[in-house]
């Protein structure tokens, strides 16, 4: 796999197949460190985001070296392999 996948989901949400039509490549994803609600435009996406950075770069499979953040109402321009 060439990409790595980190979700900024709900406290105690993880994706599986009684709660969202997500494809599997979604499951297992969710950050697990301390995760706060978000409100628009508010800190709280900053911090989100920060969440999300630590999170990428403390993996070692793959090495993160570009990123993109998206919120859950983006349409990827590209689908993923």
């Amino acid at each position: 796999r060439t990409y790595l996948i980190r979700v900024h989901a709900p406290p105690n949400f993880t994706f599986d197949e009684t709660n969202t039509n997500a494809p599997a490549i979604f499951v297992g994803t969710e950050i697990k460190d301390p995760v706060f609600p978000v409100t628009w435009g508010g800190v709280s996406v900053v911090n989100a985001e920060k969440r999300l950075l630590k999170s990428a770069l403390a993996s070692t499979a793959p090495i993160a070296r570009r990123f993109v953040l998206l919120s859950e109402s983006c349409v990827p321009i590209r689908t993923f392999p």
